[in-house]
């Protein structure tokens, strides 16, 4: 334990470099600006600075940071990483916060820190927030990702917009290489891209067989004509909409697809779609081609209940609910400020902004906004118990959102409120998901589905299916984990929510790669690229790149995956996340490739930060760097180190790789020529 940090009151303002810190709000600020930053991070550095650069160790951190809750050092590092970014500060530099090996972490004596009176330090009365975002990739969409569905209000509830129903007739592929041996794909692409648009409500696709029969009657012969064609086929179908696709070989000697849509009022350009061979040509293909064709239904809020007589006001509560979600927080700040300006006294856009602040770490702001609010209004308090089950969920007190959560269902059910009592059900669900309470959590998110599908509320049938899709992931039902992934993919891009779908799509790729699925990981994986480029998302196109660079190295292609995994690492110097995935990848690839040396720094990296994952291959890394450098004894202990570290969590196949260990300590000889897999795939 460390020395007794002092117990006589300290001074409300603490400096260091350009930074203050208030003690009484926990609020960081930067020359003045207000830093967006967690609670916790500001308590962290409160307790590392009081310490007077005396060690202070993970127990005594973890005790003080999580009061009454199990967590693991994993929590302690994640916040450790994520805070030194905030401030500028990396494992390498460690400029404010050192990492003491095996003991616990200090503040750097060299930083001195000088506490003042309020008067001493000047603070602007109204500080602009900025600071880092950060997006929670696949092993946080298990624990974390899965709030994303506390977003959801009680109220108000969703209604689909109405669109026209597009119905659609695939005709067979048009095979343009010249090569016989493609024949099969006549048939084959237009099943797929059949079987890819009758996945979506809305559109009417004529089935595979039928399309064929009915082609044979009116003797149907590819024409030169796109309106030509659109007549004679679809006047004989009834049809709105006629795909129309053909393979060919490119300039550059690769196969594609191109595609176009042909309608009675427009004809598209042919879209050339790439990537690898005719079947992942393909997949991409039945993806844009969903773009091009689905409609987008997106639900509106019915909000008239909570307007008030400004009607500008109403305008920019209506869009700032609609931002919110759709998780557009910055957006939905903008819109509820100005419904404020407008009418002072809305109350329900003071609440939206406090869900906007609790979703955005300002959660002492949204606090001071839910404690003003006082009123026998159902809805009002349901709303009010949702928003503090998120600050609580987000602040770390997991079991006071579950309980919050299930005070905001029985308000509901007070309030004959179906909906509103199945939302707290999905919300209570993904807080006992992060409490690994998957089967608790499961029994919920199921109760839940079957109240948004008997109400048709489809935004949040699919997170709710997305959060299942997680549960099952987290208990190791891979197949059940992609139908619900699949689902929820199909229903995100019926509404155009895209920053949904980036998510759902991610895991649905991850979940093809660890099946050894390759071939449809592969363009899955670049098509989350693609949204992801589309989106802003720096971190989301980072991680995809590591992805795509563990795909080429389960398929021996090791040189492609270093140079892949290289990229993505010395892209991800602002994201711990994607940084520790995508220098697990690369130290294995190096490793693979004989390139012990290079790969040293990057272990050594990982150590210092404690990047830790339990899945193997990343968890064996460094008995894997002792194997490739011929000390096998040392690989056989630091494996078997490894099996008491993860406990429960060890499988088979952890085992596969202990047993190699062992086996090569006893033979003298390595027999582990890829560090990533065991078993190469040829795809």
């Amino acid at each position: 334990m460390t020395e007794q940090l002092e117990t006589d009151r300290p001074s409300r303002w603490l400096t260091f470099d350009q930074y203050v810190i208030d003690r009484e709000t926990l609020e960081l600020r930067r020359d003045g600006v207000l830093i967006d930053t967690p609670a916790r991070s500001v308590s962290l550095l409160l307790l590392l600075i009081d310490a007077k650069s005396s060690v202070v160790d993970k127990d005594e951190l973890v005790a003080r940071l999580w009061p009454d809750q199990d967590v693991s050092d994993w929590s302690l590092s994640r916040l450790v990483s994520d805070t030194r970014q905030i401030l500028g500060d990396s494992a390498q530099a460690q400029r404010f916060i050192q990492t003491v090996r095996n003991r616990g972490f200090r503040w750097n004596p060299s930083m001195a820190a000088v506490a003042e009176a309020a008067s001493a330090v000047a603070v602007p009365p109204e500080a602009q927030t900025t600071g880092p975002r950060y997006r929670r990739a696949l092993l946080l969409v298990i624990a974390l990702v899965s709030t994303i569905g506390v977003v959801f209000a009680v109220r108000p509830y969703l209604f689909p917009e109405p669109v026209g129903l597009v119905r659609a007739v695939v005709l067979p592929l048009a095979v343009e290489t010249g090569d016989d041996q493609d024949a099969w794909a006549e048939y084959g692409v237009m099943s797929l891209l059949t079987t890819e648009l009758q996945r979506f409500d809305g559109v009417q696709v004529q089935d595979v067989s039928a399309t064929v029969s009915g082609l044979s009657q009116i003797s149907f012969e590819r024409e030169a004509a796109a309106p030509a064609m659109f007549e004679r086929v679809c006047g004989a179908f009834g049809c709105s909409h006629l795909v129309d696709s053909r393979l060919v070989v490119g300039d550059d000697g690769e196969t594609s697809i191109d595609f176009r849509v042909i309608t009675a009022t427009e004809i598209s350009q042919y879209r050339r779609v790439a990537g690898g061979d005719i079947l992942q040509s393909a997949g991409r293909a039945s993806r844009e081609l969903v773009t091009a064709i689905v409609p987008v239904r997106p639900e509106r809020p019915a909000l008239q209940s909570m307007y008030v007589e400004d009607r500008v006001a109403n305008q920019n509560f209506a869009l700032g609910v609609n931002a919110v979600l759709t998780r557009r927080f910055d957006a939905a700040e903008q819109y509820l400020t100005l419904a404020l300006k407008a009418q002072p006294d809305y109350r329900w856009a003071e609440l939206y902004l406090a869900d906007v602040y609790a979703h955005t770490a300002r959660f002492d702001e949204a606090t001071r906004l839910l404690d003003a609010v006082s009123t026998d209004d159902l809805a009002m308090r349901s709303f009010v118990a949702k928003v503090r089950s998120n600050v609580a969920h987000e602040q770390g007190d997991l079991s006071l959102a579950v309980s919050l959560a299930d005070d905001m269902r029985e308000i509901a059910l007070e309030a004959g409120d179906e909906v509103g009592a199945a939302t707290a059900l999905m919300n209570s669900a993904a807080t006992l998901q992060s409490l690994g309470r998957n089967a608790e959590a499961l029994q919920r998110y199921t109760a839940a589905a079957a109240v948004f599908e008997k109400t048709g509320h489809r935004l949040r049938a699919a997170q709710n299916s997305f959060n299942i899709g997680n549960a099952y992931y987290a208990q190791g039902d891979l197949d059940a984990a992609l139908a619900r992934y699949r689902d929820a993919s199909v229903a995100f891009r019926s509404q155009g929510v895209d920053t949904f779908l980036s998510y759902v799509d991610y895991a649905l790729c991850a979940v093809l790669k660890t099946q050894g699925k390759y071939a449809e990981a592969t363009p899955c994986f670049k098509q989350v690229r693609e949204l992801s480029e589309k989106l802003g998302d720096v971190e989301g196109a980072l991680l995809v790149m590591a992805e795509l660079s563990g795909i080429e190295m389960a398929l021996g292609r090791l040189d492609e995956g270093v140079t892949m995994a290289r990229q993505a690492y010395n892209g991800a110097s602002d994201y711990a996340y994607a940084r520790s995935y995508a220098s697990a990848m690369l130290a294995l690839g190096l490793l693979s490739t004989g390139d012990i040396n290079a790969a040293q720094p990057l272990i050594l990296e990982r150590v210092q930060n404690e990047w830790d994952d339990p899945r193997q291959p990343y968890v064996f890394i460094s008995a894997s760097a002792a194997h490739a450098a011929g000390d096998f004894s040392a690989a056989v202990t630091l494996a078997e180190a490894v099996r008491e570290q993860i406990g429960e969590a060890w499988t088979p196949e952890h085992q596969q790789w202990l047993d190699l260990y062992q086996a090569d300590a006893v033979s003298g000889v390595g027999s582990i020529p890829n560090y990533y897999t065991l078993e190469v795939k040829e795809q």
